[in-house]
């Protein structure tokens, strides 16, 4: 498995693990979180029409970082259709 430098998993830990028998890999990411010290977070209140890469712009002026509001929010069923009023938390990075 090669991750470029690019990729959000760029300073993870990958570890393999066997999961079948027949001895096919799969790859494990576990996170690296800095010093992990505490983190903060706004709450935001989606709005019609908003987008998880327009929030991060907003947020981090990275839209790229659009990932980070949706691993912080994992109850959301479906992040392309958030309902109005949903409340998100939005790490501060």
């Amino acid at each position: 498995m090669t991750i470029t430098a690019k990729s959000r998993y760029f300073y993870s830990d990958i570890e393999y693990l066997q999961l079948e028998a027949e001895g096919d890999n799969k790859p494990v990411v576990f996170y690296s979180f800095g010093d992990g010290g505490t983190i903060t977070y706004n709450k935001h209140i989606y709005v019609q029409g908003e987008r998880l890469d327009q929030l991060a712009q907003n947020y981090y002026n990275k839209p790229a970082l659009w990932w980070v509001i949706l691993e912080a929010n994992p109850a959301l069923p479906d992040f392309q259709n958030i309902r109005p009023g949903t409340v998100l938390v939005i790490p501060n990075v």
